[in-house]
């Protein structure tokens, strides 16, 4: 039956169907991941950070830039722990004594520590 309008239905369309990608045979090998080698660590700049901030009485970072985490935190918290021994020490004097000598022990050793830590740290990641 044909229609004077004009009008025809739509066409039937099949509808879309994704593309495949045809299937690979033989061994699949992952994909290269680049490396990166180690990077070398700089002494003054573990030497800064003990330094700098332990002026400020905050002790290790150096020791945590040069991957020794343990040795960074004992030393952030054995600081603070002294601190408040010789805090609590003033009260009968000799914190006034005890309580500069602990800072700059704690500011030499921990210069010294963060120093050879790196120095370990280069020395096991580039064989010098």
């Amino acid at each position: 039956m044909t229609s004077s309008s004009g009008w025809q239905p739509p066409s039937y369309q099949q509808p879309h169907q994704p593309s495949y990608p045809p299937p690979q045979y033989g061994p699949q090998y992952p994909p290269v991941v680049p490396v990166v080698p180690p990077q070398q660590r700089s002494q003054g700049a573990a030497v800064a950070l003990e330094l700098v901030p332990g002026l400020f009485g905050i002790f290790g970072i150096g020791s945590l830039y040069a991957g020794k985490i343990t040795q960074g935190v004992v030393m952030m918290v054995s600081f603070w722990v002294l601190f408040w021994i010789n805090a609590a020490l003033t009260f009968v004097f000799i914190g006034w004594i005890t309580g500069p000598l602990t800072w700059i022990g704690f500011l030499v050793l921990g210069v010294v520590s963060a120093s050879r830590a790196v120095e370990e740290h280069n020395r096991r990641m580039w064989g010098g």
